[in-house]
């Protein structure tokens, strides 16, 4: 009976979200902006509703969970957008190749089409792409408050005005994806 329950949960707010984003057209913006004085991403503030997401274009996948969250995915630029009953609470933008991320098989651009991601912070910027080290990182954001390694990558954590950021690097060093959370930003 659960699983029937769970089942018509995603239906409907995948119906939902469905029916919002139908007449959407592809935009696929070739620059993200995580913007962490302003809270937002391409000037999408965390807490906006999903239809605000509608400058970002019809994302190319779709995942409606029955706990009321709904992943977009747009595969040209990787970007990922979360949102908790229909408000923006994660972005992510993938810089590699990722398998399995997300629950999707593997998440990878078209050729040619890996976002320029731009993080922006007191009326400074910093290109983060998958060549961006660790030290450049830490030159613009400051010491993490705190950093975590294993043998599969290592990962900073940052809390910035309110916001969850964590850069992850592979095991040599460089970015391979970057997270937004909306921590309390409210």
């Amino acid at each position: 009976m659960g699983d029937l329950i769970s089942a018509i949960k995603r239906f409907v707010i995948k119906r939902k979200i469905t029916e919002t984003i139908r007449d959407w057209k592809p935009v696929w913006p070739r620059t993200i902006t995580f913007d962490l004085d302003r809270k937002s991403v391409n000037g999408l503030g965390f807490g906006a509703d999903v239809a605000a997401c509608e400058l970002f274009g019809k994302p190319d996948r779709m995942d409606a969970r029955d706990n009321g969250e709904v992943m977009f995915l747009y595969q040209q630029n990787c970007l990922v957008l979360e949102f908790d009953r229909s408000v923006l609470d994660y972005a992510a933008v993938v810089l590699s190749l990722e398998q399995g991320l997300y629950g999707w098989e593997k998440i990878e651009p078209a050729p040619g089409r890996w976002a320029d991601l731009t993080l922006a912070r007191g009326g400074k910027t910093l290109s983060v792409d998958g060549r961006t080290r660790e030290d450049a990182v830490a030159a613009f954001l400051g010491r993490p408050g705190n950093r975590d390694e294993d043998d599969e990558e290592i990962v900073l954590f940052y809390t910035i005005n309110g916001l969850e950021l964590e850069i992850e690097l592979t095991k040599e060093g460089c970015v391979k994806r970057v997270n937004l959370f909306s921590g309390n930003a409210g």
